[in-house]
């Protein structure tokens, strides 16, 4: 199964790779993504396949915060479009897939051939909305501007 991850090139303190969950998103983090862009809870999914610029930088504030970065929005609302992505890791060879422009797993693996499974489950769900939190996860009050 291929593992999702997202890609931060050039943001410093963020580079790296963090690995995002799909089990779904808290009511704070509902709460958050709509703070930051506008967008309610059941339009998320229309506003992430429009590409919603706004959305982008809600969910990639809670992916960071998730792997325990303080995120700093100012930092993410800066950042050129090519320094933040989402791939799909290959469990055989360890390359990362772009996914496809609608937000899909690739079917193989670019690099090895490998079947990139996973996409099975929701191949009409984008990547942005598989990520996943608990009660205590969410991007906070101070998210805004501490960066860790």
């Amino acid at each position: 199964m291929a593992k999702q991850y997202l890609v931060i090139t050039g943001i410093p303190p963020y580079d790296g790779e963090y690995p995002i969950d799909d089990s779904g998103f808290t009511q704070k983090e509902y709460h958050f993504i709509k703070t930051v862009s506008g967008v309610r809870a059941g339009e998320l999914q229309e506003a992430i396949q429009a590409g919603d610029v706004a959305v982008g930088v809600a969910l990639t504030a809670i992916t960071l915060e998730r792997n325990g970065k303080v995120p700093m929005l100012s930092l993410l609302w800066e950042a050129k479009e090519e320094c933040i992505t989402v791939v799909a890791k290959c469990a055989q060879c360890g390359h990362n897939n772009e996914l496809t422009e609608a937000g899909v797993i690739p079917e193989s693996c670019e690099s090895c051939g490998a079947k990139l499974e996973g996409q099975e489950e929701d191949p009409d769900r984008p990547l942005a909305t598989q990520t996943s939190g608990g009660p205590e996860s969410g991007p906070g009050a101070s998210a805004s501007e501490s960066a860790s």
